[in-house]
């Protein structure tokens, strides 16, 4: 094979190589991001990407408060990192991103493992 023939072989090569890296870093969110009740989140499955807007109504324990909204409440768990520095009151509009957990000690309890929080008014 002559020089030419390898030059544009390499070419090719690294043409191929740049344009699947540049496909695989160009795929972020794949999936749903729809707004969620607490009676939806509560027949999901484990590991279900939830968005729900309500209320914190109270503090349970440690990282674990209650959530309302207009269909229910459900347990979630926000970690301090979480906050980042956000105070909110039971008067609070919040919007909560995160995962369903299904408790396996109590089979039918679902808890939202909480990703993000924003207020929204």
């Amino acid at each position: 094979m002559n020089m030419k023939k390898k030059l544009f072989f390499a070419f090719l090569i690294l043409s191929a190589a740049i344009g699947i890296t540049a496909y695989v870093q160009a795929q972020g969110f794949v999936g749903s991001s729809a707004q969620t009740t607490v009676a939806e989140a509560q027949r999901m499955r484990d590991g279900s990407q939830v968005v729900l807007t309500g209320h914190i109504v109270r503090n349970i324990r440690s990282e674990y408060y209650l959530f309302r909204d207009n269909t229910g409440e459900i347990r979630v768990e926000i970690p301090r990192r979480v906050w980042a520095g956000i105070s909110v009151t039971e008067n609070d509009l919040v919007e909560i991103r995160g995962e369903v957990e299904r408790d396996w000690y109590r089979f039918f309890r679902r808890t939202i493992d909480v990703h993000s929080i924003r207020i929204v008014r």
